[in-house]
């Protein structure tokens, strides 16, 4: 008999190519999981929408986790600071307070106004590919930077804007990381904030009407954002609108193209593109975990997590299980019932989703539009600098009649 050992490492090329084999075998007979690299994997649906909704369940890791002080050390103060004021890692109030300062910003007749834009710029980058196209770098990734920056009235071209910074900032938001990857996240911090800096005091020097004068006059009961948390928030927007939004488009064409029979019908029935983006989203999650810090014993099944260990709660695995969906790894965009955990849940619910879902329902229809669509060159790679939070594709080459 073969006993599986459920120790896996997120970062192995075989797992980031194929996660939801190993998923599956932690759902079996592991499914609260303590891995020697020093965190806890939650990986079956019950168990990971009961600790997204648990307020034992920090999200200040800054001042929880042993893990995270000891991989973060490289870091500095100013990168602690920024942890501090992010808020997708703060708990009520703290959080409850800047949610609903921000919230005005991202109400759906808010992100709906940007539908001409979006529409306006997928045309512009289709029309700009002469019938071959790298999905990612043409499409997928300058898209949602592009509406992004414009909402945050950054200018996307700025030359002191280095988009690599973006990725760096999102893999020091993460766990398993190295003393170089820290000080690279710390200096593109430097250099994003600098750019912000003046982004800022030009808005409040001249008010318009986009989102960052919107966040700088948002108030609630004589309450504002203080200048860190405008900061931390502006990056925050930028970086999160950008990465996971890419991953999304990238890999929802992807499973159309692995899945024919669903590419075809989304063709035919473009009524479904608003249930086929959810679908996608449980599919392929752009994020394939959201951690937590035990404040207090943890209680997950027969298993105790004791205080201040990190929790990945494993949602590119919880969106697979065999319990919740019938057929899991097969795509189907007429799949009813929906309630994927692709942007978290509860009161840390992404906030840019409704964007996300803008962005990529409006780059979907425009692509399985294209005559004779067809994936060329090299086969699709999955990876990149922050494959382990974040599921995306390097690159997805496509041509067209």
């Amino acid at each position: 008999m073969v006993i599986f050992d459920p120790y896996f490492d997120p970062r192995d090329p075989e797992h980031v190519r194929n996660p939801y084999a190993t998923y599956a075998r932690l759902r079996a007979e592991a499914p609260v999981h303590h891995s020697p690299l020093g965190f806890w994997i939650i990986s079956r649906y019950d168990d990971v929408m009961e600790l997204l909704r648990d307020p034992r369940g920090s999200r200040e890791m800054h001042q929880w986790s042993e893990a995270y002080e000891q991989s973060h050390a490289a870091a500095g103060p100013a990168w602690e600071q920024f942890v501090i004021d992010q808020v997708q890692f703060m708990d009520p109030p703290n959080h409850t307070r800047q949610r609903k300062l921000v919230a005005k910003a991202f109400t759906p007749m808010a992100i709906d106004a940007n539908r001409p834009r979006v529409d306006q710029i997928v045309r512009e980058l289709l029309d700009a590919a002469p019938g071959r196209l790298d999905v990612v770098e043409e499409l997928a990734r300058p898209l949602p930077y592009r509406i992004i920056s414009e909402m945050l009235g950054v200018p996307w071209d700025d030359p002191r804007l280095e988009p690599e910074w973006i990725t760096m900032i999102v893999r020091g938001l993460s766990t398993l990381v190295t003393d170089d990857d820290m000080r690279n996240a710390r200096d593109a911090l430097v250099g994003i904030t600098d750019l912000f800096h003046d982004v800022i005091e030009d808005h409040r020097r001249r008010p318009r009407n986009d989102l960052m004068s919107a966040l700088i006059s948002a108030e609630e009961e004589g309450d504002r954002l203080s200048t860190n948390e405008l900061f931390a928030l502006s990056i925050n927007l930028l970086v999160g609108g950008s990465e996971t939004t890419m991953n999304l488009i990238a890999s929802a064409l992807y499973s159309l193209m692995r899945f024919p029979d669903q590419l075809d019908r989304l063709r035919h029935h473009p009524a479904l593109m608003r249930n086929a983006v959810e679908e996608f989203l449980r599919f392929e999650s752009p994020a394939q975990f959201q951690s937590r810090t035990a404040t207090q014993p943890i209680v997950v099944g027969d298993v105790t997590i004791p205080p201040r260990q990190t929790i990945y709660l494993c949602l590119g695995s919880a969106n697979h299980d065999e319990n919740r969906w019938e057929r899991p790894d097969q795509l189907d965009i007429d799949r009813g019932e929906l309630q994927h955990m692709a942007f978290g849940y509860g009161i840390h619910h992404c906030l840019g989703a409704s964007l996300a879902r803008l962005e990529t329902t409006v780059a979907v229809q425009a692509l399985v539009a294209l005559h004779g669509l067809e994936l060329v060159g090299p086969e699709p790679e999955w990876g990149g600098a922050a494959a382990l939070s974040q599921r995306g594709l390097k690159h997805l080459h496509v041509s067209w009649n």
